[in-house]
């Protein structure tokens, strides 16, 4: 059985888990295949569920976009660079919106009602092999809410019926306001609920409003689907199923035992002199063309052929490709990485571009990755000041 690392309570509770248990993620199986240059953490996700589930018809759940952040942190959930959104256009009738009565003749127009988004995922495997999800989509039609939301209105004030609707002073949210309103009984409790869309300017804002945050709901939406689908989650839970309040998930990490041994062998090619980068660590310890070193020569003796120098440009570039290769780039600063890698690719001189604006500004990337990985792991380099040496 190979290592697992984490709280003993849990890992004991994983092991007795019978098969199909809702609460568990965890292949014991896959894990004792896992590859020596990785080992597993054991990552408990505790929730509420009156809280952090909601209901998504016929008596199933699923989890919030909170606890959907906390699963995919768990499980060591990753998003790519391959992202689209795009506008929905449908052609509608928007008598609605302009308040018309039904049955009124329809007046249709082509109009932007909301945002598509469409995103992939990879998470870590078990076999230490990346998986990655299909391209996993979804909609947000700001006007088809909308719709709903004005037919409840009308529904509730019967159309807007003056015998319904009154005009006067009504308390909402404990506070006195002035102005029409209409009266809705549950059991023998009478609320009042003023007006929000009994006019075409009201209904306007609120398509307008809905279409402002319609690129990120189709976004979140998008994302959770990735998130259900590498995690392994059910489409729907019943309450009964989770009643303990937690799943448990495995999150794969390069193991301890490469890292110290990574950082022997890059202190070691320091110590020669040697300028390392991750993966030449990597050769240092599992062998690779050998080269015999070049005997000292004193100031009076023939002078060695000088090294060619590597240009700003492509020493970030090579940097930057080995942080990437070796999975050490947080998922926030991914995206920004491949915007630059394929900016440098472009341009030739790029600390000479716009006086150097922008050459200030793919620093300032490479110093965000970096302040996430430890000291000791990064690599030698005079780029901004401040960076290793």
């Amino acid at each position: 059985m190979k290592q697992i690392y984490g709280d003993e309570k849990t890992i004991e509770r994983v092991r007795q888990a019978p098969p199909g248990d809702p609460h568990i993620y965890v292949n014991l199986e896959a894990i004792d295949e896992l590859p020596e240059q990785f080992e597993v953490h054991l990552e408990k996700v505790t929730f509420d569920f009156e809280k952090d589930f909601v209901e998504v018809g016929n008596g199933n759940y699923m989890p919030t976009p909170s606890l959907m952040n906390d699963i995919a942190q768990a499980r060591g959930i990753d998003g790519t660079p391959d992202v689209s959104t795009e506008s929905i256009i449908e052609e509608i009738d928007i008598s609605p919106l302009l308040c018309k009565p039904l049955g009124s003749e329809p007046i249709l127009r082509k109009q932007v009602v909301g945002k598509r988004c469409v995103k992939t995922g990879r998470v870590l495997q078990e076999d230490g092999t990346y998986r990655t999800s299909d391209p996993c989509g979804a909609d947000f039609n700001a006007w088809d809410r909308c719709l709903i939301e004005w037919a409840k209105e009308e529904e509730a004030t019967n159309g807007y019926d003056s015998k319904i609707v009154k005009d006067g002073m009504y308390e909402a949210f404990g506070k006195k306001i002035d102005g029409k309103y209409y009266e809705k009984t549950y059991g023998t409790k009478t609320y009042q609920y003023g007006l929000k869309y009994d006019n075409k300017f009201k209904r306007q804002r609120h398509f307008a409003e809905m279409m402002k945050f319609a690129q990120r709901q189709a976004d979140t939406k998008a994302r959770h689907i990735v998130i259900r689908v590498l995690a392994g989650l059910k489409t729907g839970y019943q309450k009964d199923e989770i009643k303990d309040g937690y799943f448990i998930f495995p999150k794969i990490r390069r193991s301890r035992l490469l890292l110290k041994m990574e950082t022997a062998a890059d202190l070691q090619a320091r110590s020669k002199g040697i300028t390392t980068k991750a993966e030449q660590a990597t050769t240092l310890l599992f062998g690779g063309e050998q080269k015999e070193e070049e005997p000292f020569t004193f100031p009076d003796e023939p002078k060695q052929q000088e090294e060619k120098k590597v240009s700003p440009r492509d020493h970030l570039i090579a940097i930057l490709e080995a942080y990437k290769k070796d999975g050490m780039i947080v998922v926030d600063v991914l995206p920004n990485v491949e915007k630059l890698l394929s900016w440098l690719s472009k341009e030739k001189e790029p600390e000479k571009t716009d006086n150097g604006r922008y050459w200030e500004r793919a620093l300032m990337i490479l110093k965000q990755v970096e302040q996430s990985i430890p000291e000791e792991a990064r690599i030698d380099h005079q780029l901004y000041q401040g960076g290793q040496s």
